[in-house]
């Protein structure tokens, strides 16, 4: 008795073994890792009524690669030859051997510099708050008529600036008097600084790229099925006859209303007809 429970058992575990394992025919897709780059393509497709389908397979990168994929093509074959070829392929019903052909390349990280150019505006008519003046000048009440002015924002620039000329005005101060060769900082409105430009060296971190490499993916399976639907015919349309005055249907041949001229009519077997007056003489006939 408990060997027949542990044999049936291991016949348990061996189904549900054979359940829980995909087969190669179940899979809807086949995946391959070539050097790092992932090439997926279809196993199994279903088309209707022999038309064709459209491969294109899936590629890409696996993370943490440093690969760069340019371009790729696909490969039908049946036999020994190739029946397709390009980024895209249309196939019939049947059993093909699909390749995919990638170019790429490799990359890395290297260190590199650049030289940046900055702008800087010019004081607009306002002296920066860090202005330092010299003064060159005094009248005779020892107020200041012209200074050397420099300031910290514009390296390389001096103003020279009169008060007579109109290139400065210098406010008020109350440490009049003033002697010539006397440095002012904050008391005197200089401007007439110029914009200018200061280069600086940036350092960046760029990708450096190998030449162009090739590889293809092993041949995989594609079984392409067909399902054949078939389309439902047309439900026979019946008219109803068209009835002369008298009751009866009409028949072909007979005289016609000329108020139904270039109208349709059907006679008893559905028969259509249509109400013309080809000699043209007034009295139409069906026909």
């Amino acid at each position: 008795m408990k060997q027949k429970i542990a044999a049936l058992a291991v016949g348990i575990l061996t189904a549900a073994t054979m359940v829980a394992t995909p087969t190669d025919a179940m899979a809807s897709t086949n995946t391959n890792t070539v050097r790092g780059i992932v090439i997926t393509t279809p196993h199994n497709r279903t088309v209707h009524n022999g038309k064709k389908t459209t491969v294109r397979p899936s590629v890409h990168v696996k993370a943490g690669q440093h690969r760069q994929v340019h371009s790729y093509k696909i490969a039908a074959y049946t036999g020994g030859h190739r029946v397709a070829y390009g980024k895209t392929v249309r196939l019939r019903p049947g059993t093909y051997r699909l390749r995919v052909n990638v170019s790429y390349r490799n990359w890395h990280w290297v260190a590199k510099t650049r030289t940046v150019r900055t702008f800087h505006p010019g004081d607009g008519g306002l002296a920066p708050d860090d202005t330092l003046c010299t003064v060159t000048a005094v009248d005779s009440n020892s107020e200041v008529t012209t200074a050397d002015c420099t300031a910290s924002e514009y390296p390389g620039q001096t103003t020279h600036s009169s008060q007579t000329d109109g290139s400065a005005s210098f406010c008020p101060d109350e440490q009049a008097p003033y002697t010539e060769g006397e440095t002012l900082h904050g008391n005197l409105c200089a401007s007439g600084f110029h914009a200018y430009y200061t280069y600086s060296t940036q350092h960046y971190r760029a990708k450096a790229y190998t030449r162009y490499r090739r590889l293809s993916s092993p041949r995989r399976t594609l079984i392409v099925k067909n399902k054949v639907t078939h389309k439902p015919k047309p439900t026979p349309v019946h008219h109803s006859c068209t009835v002369t005055s008298s009751g009866t249907c009409i028949q072909g041949g007979e005289f016609c209303p000329v108020a139904s001229e270039g109208h349709t009519g059907y006679d008893a077997n559905g028969t259509a007809y249509v109400c013309t007056d080809s000699d043209h003489d007034g009295h139409p006939h069906w026909e």
